[in-house]
C-alpha cells in the first residue's frame, strides 16, 4: 500500500516504475501533475483512491498510458491503517 500524502503535488517520471506489488494506492486530490511514466510496468494495481473528482482524475491522466488500475474510488482516501475514508461534501 502506498499513501501520497496532500503535500504531493506532483509524480515525478518512473516515480513508481515497475512496481508489480503494488496494489493499493491513494493519491491526494491536490494532485496537479503525473508524469507520463510515473506508472510504467506497474500492472496491478487493484485499488486506487483518489482525494478528488473524476473530472480532476480524467485531466490528470489525460497523458498518462498504459495505468489501469482495476477499480478507481474518487473523493476518497486511505487512513493510516489502509481502511477507506470517503470525502462526502
Amino acid at each position: 500500500m502506498i499513501r501520497v500524502p496532500a503535500s504531493v503535488t506532483e509524480l515525478p517520471q518512473d516515480v513508481f516504475r515497475n512496481c508489480p506489488c503494488l496494489k493499493l494506492i491513494s493519491l491526494p486530490a491536490e494532485l496537479t501533475k503525473i508524469h507520463e511514466d510515473a506508472f510504467w510496468g506497474t500492472d496491478n494495481v487493484e485499488n486506487l483512491y483518489f482525494g478528488g473528482t473524476e473530472k480532476q482524475w480524467n485531466a490528470l491522466m489525460e497523458n498518462v498510458y498504459g495505468f489501469c488500475p482495476q477499480h478507481i474510488y474518487f473523493n476518497a482516501a486511505l487512513d493510516k491503517d489502509g481502511n477507506p475514508v470517503w470525502n462526502i461534501h
